[in-house]
């Protein structure tokens, strides 16, 4: 499974380096990552929140954060599909709310991190952070290779 998330990313990293660059045979249909993106959402995001949900305590006080940390990678996917590669201040504002959620999370998951949750909540700590490939510019699928290794 993490080797299909990889190619994903690498597919959707392509398109988006693509459309930034103005380069390719054929224009890229705008929408098209967003799309890519959507169907990652409902077949992994999606049923893992449900879950989440189901199992509660302390888990589930997190997974609203979760979701809106993924709703904040659609907007900068959306947004690089549809424009041109800002400047690195301009793209630093796009990602700040996604840095943000990212932090928030950290620091719930630190809060509980001693409950009967724990565990959970130190991988979900670890793994939130790999939702970070969109703000690390032009190189996206190294980034969340080192991460997982």
């Amino acid at each position: 499974q993490l080797a299909s998330l990889v190619k994903r990313l690498e597919a959707v990293a392509s398109k988006l380096e693509a459309t930034a660059s103005g380069a390719g045979a054929a224009p890229v249909e705008a929408g098209e990552e967003v799309k890519a993106y959507d169907d990652y959402y409902a077949a992994s995001v999606e049923p893992w929140l449900k879950l989440s949900r189901q199992i509660g305590g302390d888990l589930n006080g997190c997974t609203d954060l979760v979701e809106q940390a993924f709703a904040e990678v659609r907007k900068v996917i959306d947004v690089a599909s549809k424009s041109k590669k800002p400047d690195n201040e301009t793209y630093g504002k796009l990602v700040q709310p996604l840095v943000a959620v990212i932090k928030k999370v950290g620091d719930y998951c630190f809060k509980f991190n001693r409950g009967p949750m724990g565990n959970h909540l130190r991988g979900l700590s670890d793994g939130i952070k790999l939702v970070q490939w969109v703000a690390v510019p032009n190189t996206p699928v190294p980034f969340v290779k080192d991460m997982v290794e």
